[in-house]
C-alpha cells in the first residue's frame, strides 16, 4: 500500500504511574519500523509523572529512532472526563503547556475542552477525541457543537466492536475518522494505523489530507494489513 503509515496513539508505559523506560520506549519503536511503520506519535498522559522527561530525552534525540520519525503529542483528560490526543510538533507541544497556564495535573488543573481545542486550534495542532464511546471517558455525549471543532474522531483498537457507533457519530458531526492503537506495550503497536498520502510531512498538510477523506484506517493482521470495515 502506497502511502505514509502512522501510528497516531502510543504510550510510553504499561502503567500510568510506572516510571517510563528508555529501554520500554526503544522496544516500541523498534516494534513500529518491524511493522513497517513510518511515524510514530508518542502521546502520554500529559498529567503522569514524568511527562516532560520523555520530552526531554525525545527533544534531545531529534524525534527520531534510527529512520523512524517520532511525533510530539499527548493525551489529555478534559474537565469533562473525555479524552483529547493533541498532535503538533515539539514546539508546539511547549507553547500549548504555556497556553493552558497549567499543565493537566489529576482533576485539579483539567482544562475544559474549549480551552484546549482554542489553544491547540491557534497552534495549528491535531487534536482527535479518543475512544469517544469508553465507559468513563464518553466524549459522545458532550455537546456537539465542541466536538465539530476536533479534526477527527478515533478508531481505537482496544474497542473495535464500538467502530459502527463512532463512525455514526463522525457523520452526525460531519467529522472524519482516524485509527489509533493506543499502544502501552511493544506487541500493541500497530494494531490499527493510519495510511496517508505520500509526500504528507507536516502536520498542516496531515490535517488538511485527514479533512478531504484522505486518510485509510489500516487494522493489523496475521498476513499484513487490510482496511478497516465497518
Amino acid at each position: 500500500m502506497a502511502g505514509i503509515k502512522v501510528e497516531l496513539h502510543c504510550h510510553t508505559r504499561l502503567l500510568g504511574r510506572q516510571p517510563w523506560s528508555r529501554q520500554w520506549l526503544i522496544g516500541i519503536c523498534r516494534r513500529a519500523r518491524q511493522l513497517g511503520l513510518d511515524r510514530l506519535a508518542i502521546t502520554e498522559h500529559a498529567d503522569i509523572p514524568g511527562f516532560w522527561e520523555v520530552f526531554s530525552f525525545l527533544d534531545d534525540n531529534g524525534w527520531r529512532w534510527q529512520d523512524l520519525q517520532l511525533l510530539a503529542g499527548c493525551e489529555i483528560t478534559v474537565a469533562e472526563a473525555a479524552d483529547i490526543l493533541v498532535l503538533g510538533t515539539p514546539a508546539d507541544l511547549l507553547d500549548l503547556k504555556s497556553c493552558l497556564g497549567s499543565w493537566p495535573s489529576g482533576h485539579d488543573h483539567r482544562p475544559p475542552l474549549e480551552d484546549l481545542l482554542g489553544a491547540a486550534n491557534n497552534l495549528g495542532m491535531l487534536t482527535v477525541g479518543a475512544h469517544p464511546f469508553r465507559p468513563g471517558r464518553q466524549l459522545a455525549h458532550l455537546p456537539e457543537n465542541l466536538l465539530r471543532r476536533l479534526d477527527a474522531l478515533e478508531i481505537n483498537a482496544r474497542e473495535l466492536e464500538r467502530s459502527a457507533a463512532v463512525a455514526d457519530l463522525a457523520r452526525r458531526l460531519d467529522l472524519p475518522l482516524v485509527g489509533g492503537s493506543d499502544a502501552h506495550i511493544f506487541w500493541q503497536v500497530g494494531r490499527v494505523i493510519n495510511l496517508l498520502p505520500a509526500g504528507s510531512r507536516d502536520m498542516a498538510v496531515w490535517r488538511a489530507a485527514i479533512s478531504r477523506g484522505e486518510n485509510h484506517i489500516l487494522v493489523r493482521q496475521r498476513n499484513g494489513y487490510a482496511s478497516l470495515s465497518i
